[in-house]
Protein backbone atom coordinates (compact mmCIF):
# COMPACT_ATOMS: atom_id res chain seq x y z
CA UNK A 1 0.00 0.00 0.00
CA UNK A 2 1.33 3.42 -0.86
CA UNK A 3 2.15 5.70 1.98
CA UNK A 4 1.80 9.28 0.81
CA UNK A 5 2.33 11.03 4.11
CA UNK A 6 -1.37 10.91 4.86
CA UNK A 7 -2.64 11.29 8.36
CA UNK A 8 -4.83 8.22 8.38
CA UNK A 9 -5.46 6.35 11.59
CA UNK A 10 -4.42 2.76 12.18
CA UNK A 11 -8.09 1.75 11.79
CA UNK A 12 -8.27 3.54 8.46
CA UNK A 13 -5.14 1.74 7.27
CA UNK A 14 -6.72 -1.58 8.29
CA UNK A 15 -9.88 -0.61 6.41
CA UNK A 16 -7.83 0.23 3.29
CA UNK A 17 -6.15 -3.18 3.38
CA UNK A 18 -9.49 -4.90 3.89
CA UNK A 19 -11.12 -2.97 1.04
CA UNK A 20 -8.33 -4.05 -1.30
CA UNK A 21 -8.83 -7.72 -0.47
CA UNK A 22 -12.60 -7.88 0.03
CA UNK A 23 -15.45 -8.18 -2.41
CA UNK A 24 -17.59 -5.57 -0.68
CA UNK A 25 -17.63 -2.89 1.98
CA UNK A 26 -19.69 -5.25 4.16
CA UNK A 27 -17.00 -7.92 3.89
CA UNK A 28 -14.26 -5.38 4.66
CA UNK A 29 -16.20 -4.12 7.66
CA UNK A 30 -16.62 -7.63 9.01
CA UNK A 31 -12.94 -8.39 8.48
CA UNK A 32 -11.84 -5.32 10.44
CA UNK A 33 -14.54 -5.18 13.08
CA UNK A 34 -15.58 -1.74 11.87
CA UNK A 35 -19.06 -0.62 10.97
CA UNK A 36 -20.10 -0.36 7.34
CA UNK A 37 -21.29 3.19 7.95
CA UNK A 38 -17.84 4.10 9.25
CA UNK A 39 -16.14 2.79 6.12
CA UNK A 40 -18.69 4.48 3.85
CA UNK A 41 -18.10 7.75 5.75
CA UNK A 42 -14.34 7.38 5.27
CA UNK A 43 -14.91 6.78 1.57
CA UNK A 44 -16.22 10.36 1.35
CA UNK A 45 -13.00 11.72 2.89
CA UNK A 46 -10.63 12.99 0.18
CA UNK A 47 -7.47 11.83 2.02
CA UNK A 48 -8.88 8.32 2.50
CA UNK A 49 -10.05 8.15 -1.14
CA UNK A 50 -6.62 9.30 -2.32
CA UNK A 51 -4.88 6.65 -0.22
CA UNK A 52 -7.26 3.97 -1.52
CA UNK A 53 -6.73 5.08 -5.11
CA UNK A 54 -2.96 5.03 -4.70
CA UNK A 55 -3.07 1.55 -3.15
CA UNK A 56 -5.31 0.28 -5.96
CA UNK A 57 -2.89 1.75 -8.49
CA UNK A 58 0.01 -0.02 -6.79
CA UNK A 59 -1.86 -3.33 -6.97
CA UNK A 60 -2.64 -2.85 -10.65
CA UNK A 61 1.00 -1.99 -11.38
CA UNK A 62 2.20 -5.09 -9.53
CA UNK A 63 -0.30 -7.32 -11.34
CA UNK A 64 0.74 -5.87 -14.69
CA UNK A 65 4.42 -6.53 -13.95
CA UNK A 66 3.60 -10.13 -12.98
CA UNK A 67 1.60 -10.65 -16.16
CA UNK A 68 4.40 -9.26 -18.30
CA UNK A 69 6.86 -11.76 -16.84
CA UNK A 70 4.61 -14.66 -17.92
CA UNK A 71 5.26 -14.10 -21.60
Amino acid sequence: MAENGSKLSAKQHRALSALLSSKSVAEAAAATGLGERTIYRWLTDPAFRQALSAAEGDLIDAATRRLLTLQ
